[in-house]
């Protein structure tokens, strides 16, 4: 099973890949971006930066995945049995 930083980097790569750009610099409290999305979630940094939301089942996966707290991260099997894998 994948570790909760591999689901992390997944949850960052899969942002990326959706909206062509990644969400921070570095995924540390010393990076502004970072703390502002910690804070305020990735659907508040896209519309900070003026760009549509994700497709809902799709910001599903990516907010499990990247969730700051590595006990409540979704498993890339429960990722994997998300909706948006079968639409």
């Amino acid at each position: 099973a994948a570790q909760p930083a591999d689901a992390f980097a997944v949850g960052t790569c899969m942002f990326m890949m959706l909206t062509g750009r990644p969400p921070w610099g570095k995924a540390n409290l010393s990076d502004e971006v970072f703390c502002y999305v910690d804070a305020n979630g990735l659907p508040a940094i896209l519309r900070a930066w003026g760009m549509p939301a994700m497709p809902p089942a799709a910001e599903e996966v990516v907010l499990g995945l990247t969730c700051a707290d590595p006990s409540r991260r979704l498993s890339s099997r429960a990722a994997l049995e998300c909706p948006w894998f079968f639409s």
